[in-house]
């Protein structure tokens, strides 16, 4: 059987790992690239039956296989709300300002490891002009918006792996969901709470 010819978009399948994503998704249908999404945990048995040959990451819930990753051999991204190496794992959001580290999106490969791949894009974001509305909420949505636009604007590039993958350096920081469920324990108001208590948060 002829392999097709992954150069083209159009010849991919992808499988989407995560939430619904309208902003996303539509980009797929305007670019008629077939997608089959899912929330549930994969196997490489799935990925071979559907056929994938490429395979994103957003908001996704579950640790991925080690041999669901092999079997897209490098075709698989993850878009991660935080600034790496600053942040991997759970809520990049609340930790950048917990710990006044930079803030921002990337898109990465992805590896065993939680958030270590090679990156393919990223984007620092600066929230100078924070107000006193400011919240944990209102500033992880103007993440979304990034990492969504960034990733919408990149697809094809994306897809046909045109970009010069660099490996993270530093050590950066990781946190994890027990140690970001135990943080937001301590803020009375959870995700409404405003940033500069956040900030000033021992």
């Amino acid at each position: 059987m002829k392999k097709a010819d992954l150069s083209n978009i159009k010849n991919h399948k992808i499988l989407f790992l995560g939430r619904s994503c309208e902003k996303i998704e539509k980009k797929f249908q305007e670019m008629n690239i077939p997608y089959t999404r899912t929330e549930d945990p994969v196997t490489d048995a799935f990925v071979k039956d559907g056929k994938f040959t490429f395979g994103v990451s957003y908001e996704y819930d579950h640790i991925i296989p080690k041999d669901v990753i092999e079997c897209f051999q490098g075709r698989l991204v993850n878009l991660h709300r935080s600034f790496l190496p600053w942040n991997r794992g759970s809520n990049p959001n609340l930790w950048s300002f917990a710990e006044k580290t930079p803030c921002g999106v990337t898109i990465h490969a992805v590896d065993p490891g939680i958030n270590t791949g090679d990156i393919l894009l990223q984007k620092q974001v600066t929230f100078d002009s924070i107000s006193s509305e400011s919240t944990l909420c209102s500033t992880d949505r103007i993440l979304a918006e990034e990492i969504e636009g960034l990733f919408c604007k990149n697809l094809k590039t994306i897809i046909q792996d045109r970009f010069v993958r660099r490996k993270q350096t530093g050590s950066g920081s990781y946190h994890s969901r027990q140690q970001t469920e135990d943080y937001m324990s301590k803020l009375p108001k959870g995700i409404d709470t405003p940033i500069n208590e956040i900030t000033s948060a021992e």
